[in-house]
């Protein structure tokens, strides 16, 4: 009959399973991390995008109404702006 194991060769079996589990798992937490980190980041771009899109609009709307302002008093020729037409007729 063989001889049993010492009591410290018993022992360290089960602790080499349990880093190989405990690293395994942190393994996959991290890449899920990574994973939703390059999710998020994904979707603040767009959002960012999307806030610029409207500013620009707007600043591009007044630019406009400045221009189409300066150019009505231009046209003019100093004098009043035609006043719009009242009614169908």
């Amino acid at each position: 009959m063989p001889a049993p194991l010492p009591i410290s060769a018993r022992r360290r079996a089960p602790r080499g399973s349990v880093i190989v589990v405990v690293l395994t798992t942190l393994m996959f937490a991290a890449l899920a991390l990574v994973a939703f980190m390059d999710r998020a980041a994904v979707d603040l771009l767009v959002d960012h995008r999307e806030s610029v899109k409207r500013r620009l609009r707007v600043e591009a709307f007044s630019a406009l109404e400045m221009t189409l302002g300066g150019t009505g008093r231009v046209q003019g020729g100093g004098q009043r702006p035609a006043q719009p037409r009242r009614g169908l007729g």
